[in-house]
């Protein structure tokens, strides 16, 4: 029996399958990070601030600290664009080494990929970069590296029923 192109694609995605699975972690980073922004909001008002509060943060990658001056419009775009890149980036480095891969072993890599985004954005470059220092300074650590995992734990999610190859299907 001969092996037409389409599954050929199939068992080793090419450029064609990681174009779009490319449009696929877009579309799944933005709904992960939209997961991300609920759970940072409900937080906020638990503690007695606007939920719309973790915008101003995210907005200080553009317009600077501190956070009160920031316009919400602002972070909402930016973390929007973030989340959806993030989810591009997960997406393209994923699909290469989902051969023969579980839909559990792809929500370690998620996990991995949000703390790693943490470790980053909240460890390293709020430390480094004066437009990152708002994250250091106003959010609640413990909170975020678990808000970050989740963002990771979801995208993982909602990209595993679209890079299922048929191996990692059988090996369940």
């Amino acid at each position: 029996m001969a092996t037409t192109t389409k599954q050929a694609n199939q068992y080793a995605p090419g450029r064609t399958a990681i174009t779009k699975y490319a449009g696929s972690g877009l579309v799944a980073g933005f709904l992960a990070g939209v997961v991300f922004i609920a759970l940072n909001s409900w937080f906020a008002t638990t503690m007695g601030k606007p939920a719309l509060a973790p915008f101003k943060t995210v907005a200080t990658l553009a317009q600077g600290p501190p956070p009160p001056h920031a316009a919400i419009w602002i972070g909402m775009v930016i973390h929007s664009l973030l989340a959806a890149v993030f989810g591009l980036v997960f997406a393209v480095l994923v699909v290469p080494m989902m051969r023969n891969r579980s839909a559990g072993w792809l929500l370690w890599a998620g996990l991995l990929y949000g703390g790693i985004i943490y470790i980053v954005d909240f460890q390293v470059l709020s430390r480094l970069v004066p437009q990152f220092s708002a994250f250091l300074q106003v959010t609640n650590q413990p909170l975020e590296l678990a808000v970050h995992l989740v963002f990771g734990a979801v995208l993982a999610a909602l990209l595993a029923p679209m890079l299922r190859t048929p191996a990692a299907a059988v090996s369940r």
